[in-house]
């Protein structure tokens, strides 16, 4: 057993060392040599490289770079085109009731 403030190498062998209860933290968030996924990933890049060489892949010679920011772009246009669709659907859902109240209206002032 490791006492919880005793220094442990980092499992990556990146040469830092943490308190045990740091080390998940370090991997996760900060080790330059954990493997982590392009940030093109979304995109449809597959790669995974270590996080001190991610920038690079990225920046450099991810194949999917040229197309982020049309990708991007349509990406936010679905989101609009998401939102009025549901903003419609509600408005459609609200067209018997607004008949209703145009009959009910018609009917009383006709009297």
């Amino acid at each position: 057993s490791v006492p919880r403030q005793q220094s442990l190498p980092c499992p990556m062998l990146c040469g830092s060392s943490f308190p045990l209860t740091f080390l998940p933290l370090h991997t996760a968030f900060a080790c330059p040599l954990a493997l982590v996924p392009c940030r093109h990933q979304p995109l449809g890049c597959r790669e995974f490289l270590r996080r001190c060489e991610q920038q690079q892949h990225e920046l450099a010679s991810c194949r999917f770079l040229p197309v982020q920011s049309e990708l991007l772009r349509v990406q936010s246009d679905l989101r609009s085109l998401k939102t009025q669709t549901a903003d419609l659907a509600a408005a459609i859902r609200r067209l018997p009731t607004r008949v209703e109240e145009e009959e009910e209206a018609r009917a009383g002032g006709g009297r």
